[in-house]
């Protein structure tokens, strides 16, 4: 049985420095195309394929990266167009390779569609690519470009888009209610699940606020600096406060259920103890009520502005390498 050449992919995204890859490629004897598109914004080529990108930008939108055709569709192109370039490579006698934005998003695709593959990660500091494409113009206001952002994080690393949507909902939530905001360079969980065996409860003492208990399913236990939680109060009235999760009185444990392929999320229950906390909200819910009654909970991507990914970026990247 003949074994498919194996091609080389490019992966990164748009302004992720993927041309300049591929470039360095081309000119190894690596055959990234028979034809290239032209780069729009930039006076160089792009190195991507003229038959691929068309495919590409048929198949998934731009800016936001969603699916515009069926898997099954999508999958069966590839499949001709891998087969086409490979025979285009063995004619040259050279390695097939090929970079596009979109791929990053496709892994799951193309992995199904051409057979082997070698990847070619380029990574860029995510800032560093939302920089850049902010200076494009690349999004048209900060709605698409929070969807858009969101949607490309979770294409990249599920447990990164877990991370970036409790930080988000947390500053969110805060504006929302008119606290003080965070303190740059910090990054925030939204810790909000209630089950019957873990409950925190809030004292007001004489020194402030205090929390002591415990709170399960904690997304990024191990890796924020801060948290908007969830507590009880001594008259039965549900709260939220503010906690800072490097002081003495919080434990992060390796505890609870952790979902399959959210591992490096750093998830777990967190324990209190008398743990220093600032009050949002007093008595937001009343035991029995069966709503909470804080608004931007559902408008954690309002917050989602320039400087709260850039900053979110550069805490947490190192963590994801």
């Amino acid at each position: 049985m003949t074994v498919a050449e194996p091609i080389i992919v490019v992966l990164g995204p748009w302004c992720g420095g993927t041309s300049a890859v591929a470039k360095v490629l081309h000119h190894l004897g690596v055959l990234m195309g028979t034809r290239f598109d032209v780069g729009i914004r930039e006076l160089d080529d792009t190195w991507e394929d003229t038959d691929l990108s068309l495919l590409c930008r048929r198949a998934f939108s731009e800016p936001g990266g969603e699916l515009l055709m069926d898997a099954h569709t999508l999958r069966m192109k590839l499949r001709d167009w891998a087969a086409n370039h490979r025979h285009a490579a063995r004619v040259a006698e050279c390695r097939p390779g090929v970079k596009h934005p979109a791929l990053c998003i496709a892994v799951d695709h193309i992995r199904e569609a051409w057979g082997p593959l070698v990847p070619v990660v380029v990574d860029r500091p995510a800032a560093k690519v939302v920089a850049s494409l902010n200076r494009l113009g690349w999004w048209t206001d900060e709605k698409e470009r929070a969807e858009s952002t969101a949607h490309l994080i979770a294409a990249r690393d599920l447990a990164l888009a877990k991370l970036f949507e409790g930080h988000t909902d947390a500053l969110a939530i805060m504006a929302e209610l008119g606290a003080a905001g965070a303190d740059p360079g910090s990054v925030w969980g939204t810790w909000a699940a209630e089950p019957p065996s873990a409950r925190l409860e809030l004292r007001r003492t004489a020194r402030g606020p205090r929390l002591t208990g415990r709170k399960a399913w904690c997304s990024g236990a191990g890796i924020v600096s801060h948290a908007l939680v969830t507590a009880w109060d001594g008259e039965g009235a549900q709260c939220l406060a503010a906690v800072a999760i490097g002081q003495p009185g919080v434990t992060v444990t390796a505890d609870g259920w952790h979902a399959v392929g959210m591992g490096r999320a750093a998830s777990g229950d967190v324990l209190f103890a008398a743990a220093e906390a600032v009050e949002i909200v007093a008595r937001y819910r009343d035991a029995g009520a069966d709503e909470l009654i804080i608004p931007a909970f559902t408008l954690g991507s309002a917050s989602r502005s320039k400087d709260t990914c850039d900053l979110f970026f550069e805490e947490v990247a190192v963590h994801f390498r």
